[in-house]
């Protein structure tokens, strides 16, 4: 059990008053500890004691409502629905290809030299050069590698009128190494970035 005492100016108030201060319990009992007294004009001079008491379990209690939910319900597509959408995202994918192959050209075209740079004085070096490497490799005079040397663009292509290997391998492998060393050799000696330029050697 538990007890509330209010103090009122009448016993009325102060059981009103303790009863919500109690939380407004069903069931509870009341004792008067101190009546009211009141002077020749009925002013209250001493105020009304009382004692509320009741049990611990509440009596109120708020149930919280909560907002009911609303689920949307689609209407399933039709399949002529169905197919419209179909075709309308494969359009998208088309579009998008195409603006990315266009813009990949774009990017492709605009690395590639305006015109070639491929002069003889360096058409020259790259014989001398590679006559020399290739005389290292076979040093037989009546085995001869031959090769010829073309212009493409930004492209040089070697080709070799006999294979320098019998091993496909080691050939590609040598062909790969030589490449990197022409090309470098030439920016260092003619001070030339050749950005997209390319040494392609073509085996027999």
């Amino acid at each position: 059990m538990k007890s509330i005492i209010e103090e009122a100016s009448s016993i009325s108030k102060a059981i009103e008053n303790g009863w919500l201060k109690a939380g407004k319990p069903k069931e509870f009992s009341v004792k008067i500890f101190e009546e009211p007294k009141k002077n020749f004009f009925g002013i209250t001079i001493k105020s009304a004691k009382i004692g509320i008491f009741f049990s611990d379990n509440k009596v109120h209690q708020e149930v919280k409502r909560e907002k009911p939910v609303i689920i949307n319900k689609q209407q399933p597509k039709s399949s002529v629905q169905i197919k419209e959408q179909e075709q309308l995202e494969q359009k998208n994918s088309n579009s998008n290809l195409e603006k990315l192959d266009k813009k990949e050209t774009k990017k492709h075209n605009s690395e590639k030299p305006s015109q070639s740079i491929w002069t003889q004085q360096m058409m020259g070096t790259i014989t001398n050069w590679l006559e020399q490497v290739l005389s290292d490799i076979n040093d037989k005079q009546e085995d001869k590698i031959n090769f010829s040397i073309t212009q493409d663009n930004f492209h040089l292509k070697i080709y070799f009128q006999n294979p320098i290997f019998l091993d496909k391998t080691k050939e590609k492998q040598l062909f790969s190494s030589l490449s990197t060393l022409m090309l470098q050799m030439l920016k260092k000696q003619y001070r030339r970035p050749l950005k997209g330029y390319r040494i392609i050697f073509v085996g027999f």
